[in-house]
């Protein structure tokens, strides 16, 4: 079971970038291919870090151990991929859009109310896995702060397309519905 969880981890994050490379040499992405490459890499990210959000909500009241156990690890595996491809969307948005100018990056960063809550996200999922990789025993401490990542993300994801779609909406409830989720779980374990 346990070999099981680490195909179906390292597959399922996998595959979005094969199929993303695929559309890039077959030239499925028309006149301009930056801006769906930018936007692919970005709507992954999301969704990895709501995937491993998902898993870990619902690992917690399985009785089962084992499974209990394969939920927490594809929930860390799925976070690590989120991580992975908010820091290509990230590498993407200085190569296509700021042309590698770190300063004109970080001028456009403080301007604009989406670009600044998404590097904020960006910052957070940094700090995670590096204490997921390095300091293991530390991460639980930290872990609560994914929910308030994930509700920054589908802030900047939300408000940085020009006409927002209805996904965008769903995804922006689910984080929000998380976060104040884990809010009133943290408030009753602090009165107990």
């Amino acid at each position: 079971m346990r070999y099981f969880t680490f195909l179906l981890g390292i597959s399922g994050g996998i595959f979005p970038l094969a199929y993303l490379i695929y559309n890039i040499l077959v030239q499925n992405y028309g006149a301009e291919p930056t801006k769906r490459i930018l936007h692919f890499l970005g709507d992954w990210g999301i969704y990895f870090i709501l995937i491993s959000l998902l898993f870990s909500v619902f690992s917690k009241p399985l009785k089962s151990n084992l499974l209990n156990k394969n939920l927490k690890i594809l929930g860390k595996t799925f976070g690590l991929y989120g991580l992975f491809y908010v820091i290509l969307h990230f590498l993407a948005y200085m190569a296509f859009e700021q042309n590698w100018d770190i300063k004109n990056t970080f001028y456009e960063i403080l301007l604009r109310v989406y670009l600044f809550l998404g590097f904020w996200g960006l910052l957070g999922l940094l700090i995670l896995g590096f204490f997921s990789f390095f300091f293991s025993k530390y991460f639980y401490y930290l872990s609560s702060l994914s929910y308030l990542i994930g509700l920054l993300g589908s802030v900047h994801y939300l408000i940085g397309q020009k006409i927002p779609s209805m996904a965008s909406y769903i995804i922006f409830m689910i984080f929000l519905i998380l976060f104040c989720v884990k809010l009133v779980s943290k408030n009753k374990k602090q009165r107990i």
